[in-house]
């Protein structure tokens, strides 16, 4: 995508975001950097994808706890309708600035289908992981 109307300040919040997947042992994804425990996850589920997704703040705008558990808890129920396996997770900010945001990492999925879930759930972007391990920012707008 060469252009966005997603604001460059956003672009850099979510770059600067530690993408943890609660794993039985824990792992960090870092846009732009691989991440080798991945692989055992990959092995694991038999898949050579995955994409880190929230269904939080649609388009990055603040809307109630309630609005945003019932829209984290709709995207885990579709996932589990279609047979996507997935992962909990959270979104976390390096500065703390703000407050991690429940996610998950969905195993398996084609970048298609990554940025349709995205797109489904009102999402800026995603993070999708192909088989290379190295998570990439995929901007949805």
């Amino acid at each position: 995508m060469n252009s966005s109307i997603i604001p460059s300040e956003m672009i850099a919040a979510y770059q600067g975001t530690i993408f943890r997947v609660l794993a039985e042992e824990t792992l960090d994804l870092i846009v732009g950097e691989r991440c080798e425990p991945l692989r055992q996850l990959y092995e694991l589920y038999g898949c050579a994808s995955s994409a880190f997704i929230t269904a939080y703040s649609p388009y990055s705008v603040a809307v109630s706890a309630t609005e945003n558990t019932i829209a984290q808890k709709k995207l885990e129920e579709e996932l589990t309708r279609y047979s996507i396996r997935y992962i909990a997770g959270i979104g976390e900010d390096r500065e703390g600035l703000w407050p991690g945001e429940p996610s998950v990492l969905a195993l398996g999925l084609s970048l298609s289908e990554a940025k349709s879930w995205g797109t489904e759930f009102k999402q800026n972007a995603i993070v999708w992981t192909p088989g290379d391990l190295t998570p990439q920012l995929v901007l949805l707008r």
